[in-house]
């Protein structure tokens, strides 16, 4: 049976920032194709605290993200060196594992932090 990957869940988010004014979406989707099948990518009309443009970018079925997320933390757009991590918010606050082992993510909102399980 085919699996629909629309639907499915057990994909990993990163931020990224420091990259060209130049490129947009789909260039930062090509290059992000890469290491990964990409789901989505996303640049924010925004800018952050530092004047950069940032973004986040979605890959299918990661087994080993801190792996991933250091290679990509080490790669280069053009000759602008490109920072990635995983984002410090959730939009939504569910479970999600990462080498085998179950972390709770916490979803912040404007009053108290909440916790999911």
């Amino acid at each position: 049976m085919r699996k629909n990957l629309s639907y499915d869940n057990s994909f990993t988010t990163f931020f990224f920032s420091n990259f060209p004014d130049s490129h947009v979406e789909y260039e930062m989707l090509k290059f992000f194709q890469k290491w990964a099948r990409v789901k989505e990518v996303f640049i924010s009309r925004r800018r952050n605290r530092w004047g950069s443009r940032f973004g986040f970018v979605r890959f299918f079925g990661i087994e080993n993200v801190v792996s991933l997320e250091r290679e990509l933390d080490s790669s280069y757009v053009g000759k602008m060196k490109l920072y990635v991590n995983l984002p410090r918010y959730r939009r939504d606050g569910f479970v999600r594992k990462i080498g085998g082992e179950q972390l709770n993510e916490v979803k912040k909102s404007r009053g108290a932090d909440q916790h999911s399980l």
